[in-house]
């Protein structure tokens, strides 16, 4: 004969926990479910606000209040980290995918350029938001990333060259911190337009004075096809390549 009498309890005990975790596991999946949303209205309200958009601000043209943001994120540098991990994330996605197809070196940069300036071009100020995030140097999710980016790189540059061009470690990595860096800096350049004129400048430029006028920047897929060069066949100058050196 079973004595049911601490069976019994075990079995209830065993249900009431079930029932506990299946509640726990749906409030996580609720609020994971809401912080994306919340991210995904932020990277909407900071792209038409600007990248100096307050927690207020953020929080009114997401038709919610600054102190369910703070629930979910504690504060401006936590939204900051984690819309950037939501950003790059996807950003290094595309990224790594694009990488797997390309059939060349310069495709694989081509792409890398793509992504990274095609981002700059579409959001602009989500970009200038989520790097502006304070955080020891390598740790901000921008900076994972741009190392992961260089990875990328330095793993292209083997699998595309001969084993003689095979750049050895630990110079690949300084090369690639340095494409990235050039891709970075110029990019940044690219998508601010100048605020300033140089000490020459007129006030008013006119048909009298044609080099005082801004050039208009170049598109997304002229830079591209420029950046891209760079980092390919080097940075120098085209007119600086029929100088002699001297010695």
């Amino acid at each position: 004969m079973v004595n049911t009498s601490t069976a019994e309890p075990t079995v209830k005990g065993r249900e009431a926990k079930d029932r506990t975790d299946g509640r726990t596991r749906r409030w996580r999946l609720h609020r994971e479910r809401r912080r994306i949303e919340l991210l995904k209205l932020a990277r909407e309200a900071i792209a038409e606000l600007g990248a100096n958009a307050s927690m207020s601000e953020i929080a009114a043209h997401c038709r919610t209040s600054k102190s369910v943001f703070y629930r979910y994120f504690e504060d401006k540098d936590g939204l900051k980290r984690k819309l950037a991990e939501y950003v790059v994330e996807r950003m290094g996605r595309r990224m790594t995918e694009a990488v797997a197809e390309a059939g060349s070196f310069e495709e694989t940069v081509h792409e890398l350029v793509v992504q990274y300036l095609w981002q700059l071009e579409n959001a602009p100020e989500v970009y200038l938001f989520v790097v502006s995030e304070s955080a020891p140097d390598g740790q901000s999710p921008v900076d994972r990333f741009v190392q992961a980016v260089a990875e990328l790189l330095v793993d292209a540059q083997r699998r595309h060259s001969a084993d003689h061009d095979r750049l050895p470690e630990p110079t690949a990595r300084y090369w690639a911190a340095g494409v990235v860096g050039l891709v970075r800096g110029a990019g940044e350049a690219w998508m601010r337009p100048r605020t300033t004129a140089g000490p020459q400048a007129p006030a008013n430029p006119d048909e009298n004075h044609p080099s005082a006028a801004e050039p208009e920047r170049p598109s997304l897929e002229e830079f591209v096809e420029t950046v891209t060069a760079w980092v390919v066949k080097g940075s120098q100058p085209p007119a600086l390549s029929s100088i002699t050196p001297t010695t």
